[in-house]
């Protein structure tokens, strides 16, 4: 019978009354029944400007997306709900990043394919994790904000988290006032790349915007 406050380990089949944790080198908490790391779930295609990918993660989860592009060009993506689910949306791609390859995580885990193994449960009898899951393990990188763009070789298959990145604004003599330029982080084969889109012309002001200064990065063959 369970127990209040109990935890379960389901090992092989067997149920134990007891709790297990799997600590860092640090002595920081990893793993255990009450706490469930972000796995990856599934991975998508998006095709066209304007279409999403809707994954099988509910809007009760929490959720992260990257992107790996066809192409070494400028992509601005949108998260959204659908139907109580979580999507990511191309927004815009410019000149033509399409199709674009989406990795998605989530802090759930995915029903065993098998009757044995090792699961966590817990003691409201929800499935937290198993050793089918692949827990996320994203890195960083720090990038220049600039209109000239960055491209970063990170020596591997490269996804990121889609983001805007800063806006630039330049002097234009021919036009007068400046340039605005839309920067977005993303990334096409072992690149990392931070990319930028003239979106407006003629603007008076000359204040340039960082939004963020770091890419989020995710090496793909890990999960393909």
């Amino acid at each position: 019978m369970e127990q209040p406050g109990w935890n379960y380990c389901f090992l092989l089949g067997v149920i134990m009354p007891w709790g297990a944790v799997i600590t860092r080198d640090d002595g920081s908490l990893w793993l255990s029944p009450d706490f469930t790391p972000l796995n990856f779930i599934e991975k998508g295609i998006i095709v066209a400007n304007g279409d999403a990918f809707v994954t099988s993660i509910p809007t009760s989860k929490n959720v992260i997306f990257f992107i790996n592009q066809s192409a070494d060009n400028y992509v601005a993506c949108q998260q959204i709900e659908v139907d109580g689910y979580h999507a990511l949306r191309v927004n815009s791609s410019y000149p033509g990043t399409l199709p674009i390859r989406v990795y998605c995580f989530a802090n759930m885990a995915l029903q065993p394919k098998a009757n044995y193994g090792l699961y966590f449960y817990n003691a409201s009898g929800e499935l937290t994790y198993s050793l089918d899951m692949l827990p996320l393990d994203m890195r960083t990188v720090a990038v220049d904000i600039s209109a000239a763009g960055v491209k970063q070789d990170m020596g591997r298959p490269v996804a990121v988290i889609p983001t805007a990145s800063g806006r630039v604004m330049l002097p234009n003599s021919s036009v007068g006032g400046f340039d605005v330029w839309d920067l977005h982080l993303g990334a096409t084969g072992n690149y990392v790349i931070n990319r930028p889109r003239l979106i407006a012309q003629g603007q008076s002001g000359a204040n340039n915007y960082i939004y963020i200064d770091r890419a989020f990065y995710i090496f793909t063959d890990v999960y393909d």
